[in-house]
């Protein structure tokens, strides 16, 4: 089968975890004899480390337009060339790569298209919810803070589901299957899109895409954070407040914030303002090498879709603990056995639960183990047989 990922960026392991599922669902189909071909709507930082492509990689002509004439005939001569059978379209969060994937499928025969959901349905509504009280400590601008709230409105939420029909819809229409993340977000798509039936829509989690066993010789009293420097989706500042309050309760422990965003610059000021020990910024750099030395993981997003930092740290021994605020929490995490999930926004109890898990040594080993043997659950060995049943429904 000759198969094809359309992603927003060209895929490296030092993008992000949309790239790094691609490269490594594709590597998994590659080595089981598939051919993998990969068009990225734009280029990655030149100046980035280069992942070694064992694939074709491609980038649409026109960035900014995806659906122009000279895009689509772009993507159909390369689908042709490699007789493409399936495209794998993981921006299915735009119509415009939506349209230009279905233009694609309405001149090539036989071409399947398969959209690939990596956030939650209802990441749109979940990112602007902020309680009056956080908006107003977040540091944000005010602009930005008046932003939040005009975002938080009734009408404006009203206004994020006629999108959300419109997209999800046009999505399932235009389609062979879209895969969501988790069975619990199947109602919550269908609910949005408006749909009278499911039968295209499918569950499938991501894989482990570090493959790294469990080592704790080498784990320190240290803490860790991987994501970007950012408010509306990843809720950092509640990261510094939950910090300020467990800190002076654990002297031995440092806290790591690995990644850059809008901001790390006031992260970097409040902790210099604020006086909060022990918080090492430590920018963008790849992660495994913290994994392997860290105890703890925090996720204070208040959405996610099926979050890779969860499984690459379980999978190098280091138990989470995160906010109950998507659907795939619960499916990652066993809470009190390999983490723990709080309840949004509660940071005191998150706190808390820091605290409580750094101070009991037999607990935090028992919590690695547990981790480590869950992300076993979520190897690609098991995820790829997911897909390729997938691919016998699509293809009759």
């Amino acid at each position: 089968m000759n198969i094809l990922f359309f992603t927003t960026l060209e895929p490296t392991l030092f993008t992000g975890g949309i790239e790094r599922f691609a490269l490594t669902l594709g590597g998994r189909f590659a080595k089981d004899g598939h051919r993998v071909v990969y068009i990225a709507q734009k280029h990655y930082n030149p100046d980035a480390p280069k992942t070694n492509y064992q694939h074709n990689v491609y980038v649409i002509p026109n960035s900014e337009y995806a659906e122009t004439e000279e895009n689509v005939v772009f993507v159909q001569r390369i689908v042709e060339k490699y007789a493409i059978d399936i495209i794998f379209n993981q921006q299915a969060d735009g119509a415009h790569l939506v349209n230009l994937c279905y233009i694609v499928k309405q001149r090539v025969k036989d071409l399947k298209v398969v959209s690939i959901l990596h956030f939650s349905p209802n990441h749109s509504l979940r990112m602007f919810e902020m309680p009056f009280k956080h908006i107003i400590k977040s540091k944000l601008s005010l602009r930005e803070q008046l932003n939040l709230l005009i975002r938080n409105t009734p009408l404006y939420r009203a206004k994020i589901r006629k999108y959300l029909r419109q997209l999800f819809s046009t999505m399932y229409v235009k389609s062979d299957a879209v895969i969501l993340l988790s069975e619990k977000s199947i109602p919550i798509f269908a609910e949005l899109a408006g749909l009278q039936e499911t039968t295209k829509l499918y569950a499938i989690p991501n894989p482990v895409t570090n493959l790294i066993g469990l080592n704790t010789s080498c784990k320190k009293n240290r803490i860790l954070y991987v994501g970007r420097c950012e408010v509306l989706e990843k809720r950092i500042n509640l990261l510094v407040d939950i910090w300020k309050l467990a800190a002076p309760k654990l002297p031995n422990w440092q806290l790591d914030i690995l990644g850059n965003g809008n901001y790390y610059e006031i992260v970097k000021e409040r902790i210099q303002m604020e006086g909060i020990n022990r918080i090492n910024l430590c920018g963008y750099c790849s992660p495994d090498e913290y994994y392997a030395q860290s105890k703890i993981l925090l996720l204070t997003s208040s959405t996610e879709g099926f979050p890779l930092v969860l499984l690459e740290a379980a999978n190098l021994g280091t138990p989470s603990i995160l906010f109950n605020s998507f659907e795939a929490a619960s499916d990652i995490v066993i809470d009190g056995k390999t983490g723990y999930i709080v309840s949004p926004y509660d940071i005191k109890l998150f706190a808390n639960r820091i605290v409580e898990l750094a101070s009991d040594e037999q607990k935090l080993q028992q919590f690695s183990q547990n981790a480590f043997e869950r992300a076993q659950e979520f190897t690609i060995d098991k995820i790829v047989l997911k897909w390729y049943e997938i691919f016998e429904r699509i293809r009759k």
